[in-house]
């Protein structure tokens, strides 16, 4: 599994596990339960790879600029954006 691509496209890692859950839990009412627990398995999964792949010696570095592309105009816009990646 290449966790450098994982971590730089899910950009909620930055946030702790529990402001996401609390997020959710808001959402709670409108959303139906078997999302909700796909949601949660989801995000458990994620952190117990990052745990895991920290535990091997991968380091975790923030980009905090990333180019982005604005719809189909093909102006080059740049965003903000504080990403995770893992690198070996």
């Amino acid at each position: 599994m290449d966790y450098a691509l994982l971590f730089s496209l899910w950009g909620e890692v930055q946030r702790p596990v529990s402001t996401n859950l609390w997020h959710f839990w808001g959402h709670f009412s409108s959303v139906d339960k078997s999302r909700f627990t796909h949601m949660l398995l989801c995000l458990l999964f994620c952190w117990w790879n990052l745990f895991l792949a920290l535990g091997e010696g991968v380091e975790l570095v923030k980009a905090s600029t990333v180019l982005l592309l604005e719809g189909d105009t093909g102006k080059e816009t740049t965003s903000s954006v504080d990403v995770l990646v893992l690198v070996p």
